[in-house]
C-alpha cells in the first residue's frame, strides 16, 4: 500500500513538454491549473491491467521517493489507472497509466549536460563547471548514504537519473526499481541498466547495497568520458557479452582526463566481491578530501561553495 503521499487528478495539471523517455513510460514538464506551480509528471505505461509488476515497481516507486530527506527528487502526487467508470467519462489517452507527480528541477537531467560539456571540452558550460561536477559527486555519495541507512536500495543509480536544481545541485530521481529491504533480505531479481549492474545482478546472485556503489563507480567513470571501453578495447556487442565481460573482471578502460585518486575510487566501487566495496559513508569521507575538488579545462573548483554544500549534504556530521 501507498504511505502518506496526497492521489491528484491529472485533468488538474497541464502537460507540457515531454522531456525524457524510458522503458517505463514518459516525463514531462507541467504547470499545475490552481497554483501556476511548475512539476514533473511521470507517465508508466500500462499496456496490460493485469501487470502486477508494473503496480508494485509503481508502489515502491511512490514510498521510496515520497520521503523527507535532501538530495532526492521528492514524489508529491500519484494516481492509479482510472476505474472503468472513471475512463468512461475520462478524455485522457493516459487513462489506463499510472502517474507520478514530482517536483520539478529547474536545470533538467544532468547526464546530456554533461556529454555537451565533456565533448566541447568544458566551453559549453553555462550549466556545468569543475565545481558544480564537484557537487555532483559528493551529492550523489551523501544522498545514497542517506539511503541506505532508511534501508533503501535504488537499483538504477546513473547519469540520467541524477536531475539538478534551480541552484545546478543534484537530486537522484527514478526510484521504480528502488525498494526497502532488510539486513537479512536478499534479493536476486535481475534489474536495471546493463552498464551500471554489478556482476552479481548477472547472476540473480543474492545481492544488496554493494549493487549501488558499483553504479556509482559507473557513474564517476561516465562524468569523465562518453566513451565505454573496455581495457581489451573491444567493442561491446550485445547484453550478453558485457555481461561476461564483466563476470570475468573486466572493467571499463581508464579516461584520459580522470585524475589518479578519482580512478583509484572508481576501481574501489567497482571491485567484483561485493563484500571489498566501500560503503557510500566510507566514501563521503573520501570525497571531503579537497583533491577531489575538480580541476579541468583550465578552471577549478569553487573551495568555499563546495564546502558550504558539503556541510548541507554531509551525513556523517
Amino acid at each position: 500500500t501507498i504511505q502518506n503521499c496526497p492521489k491528484i487528478k491529472l485533468e488538474d495539471f497541464d502537460l507540457g513538454n515531454r522531456i525524457a523517455t524510458s522503458s517505463f513510460g514518459y516525463i514531462y514538464e507541467a504547470t499545475e491549473r490552481e497554483t501556476g506551480k511548475s512539476v514533473f509528471i511521470k507517465i508508466l505505461i500500462n499496456n496490460n491491467p493485469m501487470n502486477e509488476e508494473l503496480k508494485k515497481y509503481f508502489i515502491r516507486e511512490i514510498n521510496t521517493s515520497h520521503i523527507n530527506i535532501p538530495g532526492i527528487v521528492k514524489t508529491i502526487g500519484y494516481r492509479f489507472p482510472l476505474s472503468p467508470e472513471e475512463a468512461q467519462k475520462s478524455e485522457s489517452k493516459y487513462k489506463n497509466d499510472y502517474i507520478v507527480v514530482t517536483e520539478f528541477m529547474e536545470n533538467g537531467c544532468f547526464a546530456p549536460i554533461n556529454q555537451s560539456y565533456l565533448n566541447s571540452n568544458g566551453n559549453l558550460n553555462d550549466k556545468i563547471n569543475p565545481t558544480i561536477r564537484s557537487k555532483i559527486v559528493f551529492g550523489a555519495a551523501a544522498t545514497m548514504s542517506r539511503l541506505h541507512k532508511m534501508k533503501i536500495i535504488h537499483r538504477d543509480l546513473k547519469l540520467e537519473n541524477i536531475w539538478l536544481d534551480e541552484k545546478l545541485e543534484p537530486h537522484i530521481g527514478d526510484f521504480c526499481l528502488a525498494r526497502f529491504i532488510e539486513n537479512d533480505v536478499h534479493l536476486t531479481t535481475n534489474v536495471g541498466t546493463p552498464i551500471c549492474m554489478a556482476p552479481e545482478l548477472f547472476n540473480e546472485e543474492n545481492y544488496g547495497f554493494p549493487v549501488d556503489v558499483y553504479a556509482f563507480g559507473i557513474l564517476l567513470y561516465r562524468l569523465f568520458t562518453t566513451e565505454i571501453v573496455f581495457e581489451d578495447l573491444k567493442p561491446i556487442r550485445t547484453a550478453f557479452h558485457l555481461k561476461s565481460k564483466i563476470e570475468k573482471g573486466l572493467r571499463f578502460k581508464k579516461p584520459n582526463h580522470v585524475p589518479e585518486h578519482y580512478w583509484e575510487l572508481i576501481q574501489k566501487c567497482w571491485k567484483q566481491e561485493p563484500s571489498e566495496r566501500p560503503k557510500f559513508e566510507e566514501i563521503v569521507e573520501i570525497l571531503k578530501d579537497d583533491k577531489f575538488a575538480l580541476e579541468e579545462f583550465g578552471m577549478k573548483a569553487d573551495i568555499n561553495g563546495l564546502h558550504e554544500y558539503q556541510d548541507r549534504m554531509d551525513i556523517n556530521e
